[in-house]
């Protein structure tokens, strides 16, 4: 317990999935300072999914921290539209969430890392969950499927190592051309030669009635979803590609440089974030959308 406030954490992550374990790494890495403590539902943390992304566009502080977790890295990727394909020689890096999990748990702030624990109630500064009562000063919700509804993103990875022989050696960074109904584009990742995993990204506008927390509040609070305007379709060039570990590795890097005592610079901080991470999401939704119609109009 502190003695100059009743908080027994400076901080409490709801959430040590992608997004949380980030933070959890970072924190640890860059803010020795912050007493602070992470409540995961599931029984690892990390997530549940392997997770891409483009290299040069993670932030650079955390690039030391991401090396222990790739489990494979390509040196460019694709990306399909109806008719022909596009190489680019961008480093695409996988990350894989079981190592995410042991770095977490081997160490020895691991005492404060609680998996397997469903929050049940924020009243106040307090967590009450599976495993007992906590408080701390400043809590953030961390959860990752709620923060990729804040970004109206929908995600279902159908194939999961997906056993099948194939010649692709390079990952498709977004696939325009087979998609087919709804779905906005896929992603595709040859771990092996026989296993791929495929992603499928559609939008889904996020809810303006979506309940809060029960009890209390959370610092992450982004702001309401704005409509998105009708015009010409993005370029690719200005199309950034959906990544939520680009989104989970830039609100960690930006995390430990903030103030944990001024809540309003946090608010405004995870508003921006998620505010610029849907502008990302609907320019590349856009794009797909814009190929989809010229296939149909050839």
């Amino acid at each position: 317990m502190h003695s100059a406030d009743a908080f027994e954490y400076d901080l409490a992550i709801i959430g040590g999935g992608l997004v949380g374990s980030l933070l959890t790494l970072a924190l640890r890495q860059y803010r020795p300072d912050i007493v602070f403590t992470v409540v995961e539902s599931g029984p690892h943390f990390g997530g549940e999914f392997l997770e891409a992304g483009v290299t040069a566009e993670l932030p650079p502080a955390l690039h030391e921290l991401i090396d222990p977790l790739i489990v494979k890295a390509w040196p460019g990727c694709f990306v399909n539209y109806p008719g022909r394909s596009q190489h680019f020689a961008d480093e695409i890096l996988l990350l894989d969430p079981r190592q995410i999990h042991l770095e977490i748990v081997d160490h020895p702030g691991a005492l404060h890392c609680h998996a397997g624990s469903r929050v049940q109630a924020v009243a106040g500064k307090q967590i009450i969950h599976a495993r007992g009562e906590l408080a701390a000063r400043l809590i953030v919700d961390a959860n990752d499927a709620r923060i990729q509804s804040d970004l109206e993103i929908e995600r279902v990875t159908r194939y999961r190592d997906f056993r099948l022989h194939h010649d692709l050696d390079l990952p498709v960074l977004a696939d325009m051309s087979e998609t087919a109904g709804d779905w906005a584009f896929l992603q595709l990742f040859p771990v092996d030669a026989e296993r791929i995993v495929v992603e499928h990204f559609r939008h889904r506008a996020a809810s303006s009635s979506r309940p809060a927390p029960s009890g209390g509040s959370v610092a992450i609070a982004p702001d309401a979803a704005e409509g998105v305007a009708d015009g010409e379709a993005p370029d690719l060039a200005a199309a950034h590609f959906l990544s939520l570990l680009q989104v989970a590795a830039e609100l960690a890097a930006g995390f430990v440089e903030l103030e944990l005592r001024d809540e309003a610079e946090l608010r405004a901080f995870f508003a921006r974030q998620m505010r610029e991470g849907r502008d990302r999401a609907r320019s590349m939704f856009e794009f797909a959308r814009h190929c989809r119609g010229s296939e149909g109009a050839g």
